[in-house]
């Protein structure tokens, strides 16, 4: 069995790691909403530029 305060260490140790990916994922939110952020890539535009004899 796990003692108590090694179970205290690790909830403490989650809790931590829980609080910081919120802080990123509303941060990165915040900045979308905002428009300061796209997070799709732009549509990439693929043009074929032969050129064509003239005979």
């Amino acid at each position: 069995m796990v003692d108590r305060s090694g179970l205290g260490v690790l909830g403490l140790m989650f809790g931590g790691l829980t609080a910081a990916l919120m802080l990123m994922a509303v941060t990165v939110v915040s900045a979308h909403v905002d428009g300061r952020m796209t997070l799709d890539a732009p549509a990439q535009v693929a043009s074929n530029n032969q050129m064509t004899s003239t005979q």
